[in-house]
């Protein structure tokens, strides 16, 4: 079974900074925006100005037609990374930063631009998210904003989701005995999913869980392991399709720098999908 081209178009964009309107909240916001930063940071420590990610099939032949580099400016204030493939055509990503945080992001494929704007507290905690989508054909724009709180020891308690300028929805976030965030529980039925954190003893996030219409149970969305390599970066995640039918397993390998080196695809058989490879200069 080979994987398709666009699928790594897909997870090159996920990889950058390409962000949900949907739950899960913590993770998609807090945690990919934490991870996304972290890199950065990594990226101007080590002066690194080009990223460029190559793409091989399940035979370990190029995927035809795909391209994706991403280029940081001389001051590290702008990176603009450009995607494409033969299936989805050429996407743009470009991203602002201010005291080594991403502050705006904006995504143009084809006809839609994303674009998403990031507000911290003084701590560095994200505080706001604004998220649009406009339609260049017809005009048509969508926004959503979402508000963090935390309380006094700086642990994140609730978020209010506005879309359109109305607030449509407010989350809940309840921690265990070591300020880890364990669930996100919705305050209106039908509108947000709860979803639920579990942590191993070095709190590690090693599961994100929701219940699963089809299955009729609690399944995980993602699952993470470690090793003792690298403790803080994952070595692999298994990421469960919406039917709960079957999952593909990323497999992960870093830089010295704690930079994404390979990353490999596999099947829930086992079999090799693809492999994206990064090289740094």
């Amino acid at each position: 079974m080979m994987l398709p081209t666009k699928y790594f178009i897909l997870f090159c964009l996920l990889s950058g900074l390409s962000f949900s309107l949907q739950a899960q909240y913590y993770y998609n916001d807090i945690l990919t925006i934490k991870k996304s930063n972290d890199e950065y940071q990594k990226l101007k420590k080590a002066q690194y100005r080009t990223v460029t990610l190559e793409s091989f099939e399940f035979d370990d032949s190029p995927s035809q037609g795909f391209f994706c580099e991403r280029k940081l400016n001389n001051d590290f204030s702008e990176s603009v990374m450009i995607s494409r493939s033969d299936v989805t055509g050429e996407s743009e990503l470009r991203s602002y930063y201010k005291d080594g945080r991403v502050y705006k992001t904006v995504n143009t494929n084809g006809d839609v631009i994303n674009t998403a704007g990031f507000e911290y507290n003084t701590v560095g905690q994200l505080q706001k998210v604004t998220s649009s989508t406009v339609g260049v054909a017809d005009s048509s724009r969508f926004e959503e904003v979402r508000e963090y709180e935390y309380d006094a020891d700086g642990v994140l308690t609730a978020l209010r989701r506005f879309k359109n300028g109305v607030q449509v929805s407010m989350i809940k976030f309840e921690k265990d005995e070591n300020g880890n965030i364990v669930e996100e529980v919705p305050a209106q039925v039908g509108v947000d999913r709860k979803y639920y954190y579990y942590y191993d003893d070095k709190n590690r996030l090693t599961d994100v869980v929701r219940f699963n219409d089809r299955a009729q149970r609690l399944l995980p969305d993602y699952m993470f392991l470690y090793n003792e390599t690298r403790r803080d970066e994952p070595s692999q995640m298994i990421s469960v399709d919406e039917s709960a039918e079957t999952y593909v397993v990323w497999r992960y390998a870093y830089t010295p720098d704690g930079l994404p080196e390979i990353q490999k695809c596999y099947s829930k058989e086992k079999q090799l999908l693809g492999t994206i490879q990064y090289e740094y200069r």
